[in-house]
């Protein structure tokens, strides 16, 4: 609820909200090409061309669903490799994030949660640092080696997160810290 009479700024998952982003994404995008992956109600609709499954948690490897995509050569795209930014070393605090901050809609950052996932947020920092690179880049890298099917899909708006993106393929995870990421994560787990 937004008591100023604002726009309400919080995620909107409605079909209706769905739909209006992907008529103006295609829109700007001016018939030159169509979005690669997203729902199937859409590709009906010829809004674009291919089905992906985007997901962040790996609770896909407990009901069959990893395995399935596997087999029938489904991407998985990891939306949002970093959690929003958390992973990145950079959020050391709810309160370094602005009011108005979106994240804070989000479940991984609520109070209750946020403080619990800053453990895996410092494991993370702990490992890059013995590989010598960021702590986003260590996730970049560990993701593909969850399963060949999975894709981190990072981005940036500013030329430095380009490039660090792009050293990303510099960092080689031996099958020893793989597994100790993993199994710290299993310990630990997400809330949110």
């Amino acid at each position: 609820m937004n008591l100023d009479g604002g726009k309400l700024n919080a995620p909107d998952g409605s079909m209706e909200a769905a739909r209006k982003s992907v008529d103006n994404i295609n829109q700007k995008l001016g018939g030159k090409k169509k979005l690669d992956l997203l729902t199937k109600f859409l590709i009906k609709k010829a809004k674009f061309k291919h089905v992906g499954f985007s997901e962040w948690l790996l609770d896909i490897e407990l009901n069959a669903i990893l395995s399935t995509y596997e087999e029938l050569r489904i991407p998985i795209v990891a939306y949002s490799p970093s959690r929003l930014g958390l992973l990145t070393g950079k959020v050391k605090s709810l309160d370094g994030l602005g009011t108005n901050d979106m994240r804070r809609h989000f479940g991984g950052f609520l109070p209750e949660n946020f403080h619990h996932n800053m453990k895996l947020t410092e494991k993370n920092y702990i490992i890059s640092q013995e590989e010598g690179c960021a702590s986003v880049q260590l996730t970049w890298a560990w993701i593909p080696n969850q399963s060949k099917c999975m894709i981190p899909i990072p981005g940036s708006t500013r030329s430095e997160g380009v490039q660090e993106t792009l050293d990303v393929l510099k960092v080689k995870l031996s099958d020893q810290d793989v597994h100790e990421i993993r199994r710290f994560g299993d310990m630990a787990g997400i809330k949110g």
